[in-house]
């Protein structure tokens, strides 16, 4: 067996396909209102609570975040052993094929410990609240990451073929719970719930 039979299948992981989404006027103003270029911290989800940062600092509840639509970067993450190793991720819009990318990866010594999984990473900015100005990029190979993440994607890109003008997703960072049948806990996993849809020019304003 080899490593391609250990890749996780990508879960209908949506790709931004539309023109007016990546047109070069939208990508100048999605790097104004955004700040292209700046070095994020790291937004995570933890036991329920979104942190950003090393000292995983609790983000409030309250704040609304504006989603940059072309920022959204799709691709695999290798395991060995539980432990992460190299990751191959490429821009939305980017055709790829998730065994091409597989394919990259070295041939582990061990194939019983390897594992690849999909991987999706976004930024964030706050528009409102206390973390007003914080910019954050999130990344997630977790099963609960991967469909928030994805689902985010599929509203932002419907959005974007019924009005074009309007495709900053405004949300706020929340979290439901189930119960995990074979530990017997609840499990906590990460969602963003849209508020609204604006502009980038607006967005900008705003943060």
């Amino acid at each position: 067996m080899n490593e391609l039979t250990k890749t996780e299948e990508p879960r209908d992981i949506t790709i931004f396909s539309a023109e007016h989404l990546f047109d070069p006027q939208a990508l100048m103003r999605s790097a104004d209102a955004f700040d292209a270029g700046s070095r994020n911290d790291y937004l995570s989800f933890r036991d329920g609570c979104w942190v950003y940062g090393a000292d995983r600092i609790e983000l409030s509840e309250c704040s609304l975040w504006a989603v940059n639509p072309h920022s959204f970067q799709f691709g695999l993450m290798e395991w060995y052993d539980g432990e992460a190793g190299a990751e191959l991720m490429v821009p939305a819009g980017v055709p790829y094929s998730v065994n091409e990318l597989a394919l990259q990866f070295c041939n582990p010594a061990d194939e019983s410990k390897h594992r690849i999984s999909p991987q999706i990473s976004a930024d964030v900015k706050c528009v409102s609240g206390e973390n007003k100005g914080l910019q954050l990029t999130y990344k997630t190979s977790t099963k609960g990451g991967v469909d928030a993440l994805n689902t985010l994607a599929q509203s932002i890109a419907g959005q974007g073929v019924a009005n074009a003008s309007l495709i900053v997703a405004i949300v706020t960072l929340t979290a439901t719970h189930y119960m995990h049948r074979k530990h017997k806990r609840k499990t906590y996993v990460p969602v963003f719930k849209i508020n609204r849809f604006d502009n980038l020019t607006l967005t900008g304003q705003m943060a």
